[in-house]
């Protein structure tokens, strides 16, 4: 009979020790997944902000990336006049799609308003007091 408690003891215990293995595997990959996320975040807003193509941000990210990949940029610093143009140009567009993006937001927030006035007088005035007073 001692043999079976020992062995059954040894079993919970192993058992015990599983559990909070597979917890703690279980933990790891969440804060794994959640390092990931927020990686894939970061590189898609340096993504972004390369494309923007700001002239400092550029610069200074082609510098920084130069360093640590430890090569050598025999580009001049300052941009070409035809890299500039382009740079402006594309500043130009962006500027443009946020002007549009503004006044759409401003339009769709506009007619919401209107809604809800209209929405309230026909709450105010309901249609049988508007056939009383005509």
């Amino acid at each position: 009979m001692d043999a079976l408690v020992k062995t059954t003891k040894k079993v919970m215990v192993l058992d015990t020790k599983l559990q909070q293995s597979e917890k703690r595997v279980h933990d790891l990959l969440s804060e794994k997944a959640a390092v990931r996320t927020c990686v894939t975040d970061v590189t898609n807003l340096l993504s972004d902000i390369i494309e923007t193509r700001d002239l400092m941000i550029s610069i200074t990210v082609r510098k920084h990336l130069a360093e640590r990949a430890d090569i050598n940029d025999n580009e001049d610093e300052e941009p070409d006049e035809t890299e500039l143009k382009r740079w402006k140009a594309h500043d130009a567009e962006i500027n443009e799609t946020q002007r549009i993006i503004k006044e759409a937001e401003e339009k769709e927030k506009a007619e919401r308003e209107a809604h809800a006035t209209l929405k309230s007088r026909m709450l105010l005035f309901p249609k049988w007091t508007l056939k009383n007073l005509a």
